[in-house]
């Protein structure tokens, strides 16, 4: 049971990441570092989109 726990919990740290990314690519800003590293983006490659 608490697998199953840890495993929701880590899906909804996965989309929330995602969804700051998202947020902040389209105000054209940097996102958080914990956000990019969640989601196995580098912060070189994210720099490296020009949006």
């Amino acid at each position: 049971m608490l697998r199953l726990i840890r495993q929701f919990a880590t899906i909804l740290a996965t989309m929330r990441a995602a969804i700051a990314v998202a947020a902040s690519a389209e105000g054209h800003r940097m996102p958080a570092a914990s956000d990019l590293r969640r989601l196995g983006i580098s912060e070189a490659d994210y720099r490296a989109i020009h949006i």
